[in-house]
């Protein structure tokens, strides 16, 4: 019955502010409607950009997976860092099995080290020495490649004492330039 009397002119004030409140509050909520749906649409758009980014890095690792597990072969001939050779040929003669025990002397112009691995570096043959304050008495040669293992230095830096084995498990022990030795490690 309300509306007809709205429609005949007839309401009282009361009804009129009831009115006039009810429109404030409907523009109001549709007000925070369009903010809300201004809100979504945002988050829509973001969720979209973070579901493009997250195939692109799927894509992104399945390469990364597939080119992981290529296997490259490398030709026997090519060196893996130029600045040190590989061993040997297996055509070339073991090492001649010779050893050397530094003397009290000797000792007294050392400094032991923790054993390391390492590979002689020299473009020829390296020879080892019995004492390396007379470079004279050559006890044997070590290849380029060749696997040894450093036990002391001189108090200089400019030697190291070294033990390796032959091919037939021979034992090698004696001085050789520090300078055409690299630690494993550092590879």
């Amino acid at each position: 019955m309300v509306p007809v009397l709205l429609m005949a002119g007839c309401s009282n004030d009361g009804d009129d502010q009831a009115f006039k409140t009810l429109e404030t509050e409907h523009e109001a909520l549709k007000e925070e409607l369009g903010e809300a749906k201004k809100r979504l649409s945002d988050s829509e758009t973001l969720l979209k950009n973070k579901d493009e980014e997250i195939d692109r890095l799927g894509k992104e690792i399945e390469k990364l997976e597939t080119a992981g597990s290529t296997v490259t072969e490398i030709p026997e001939d090519a060196l893996i860092d130029s600045e040190i050779p590989l061993p040997g040929d297996p055509e070339l003669p073991s090492p001649v099995a010779a050893t050397h025990e530094p003397t009290a002397a000797q000792r007294e112009q050392m400094s032991d080290l923790e054993p390391f691995d390492a590979l002689i570096t020299s473009d020829e043959n390296l020879p080892v020495y019995d004492s390396f304050t007379d470079q004279d008495n050559s006890i044997t040669e070590l290849t380029p490649g060749y696997s040894v293992i450093v036990h002391a230095t001189s108090d200089d830096g400019m030697w190291y004492y070294v033990t390796t084995t032959t091919y037939d498990g021979d034992p090698i022990s004696g001085f050789v330039f520090a300078v055409f030795v690299r630690d494993l490690s550092s590879l």
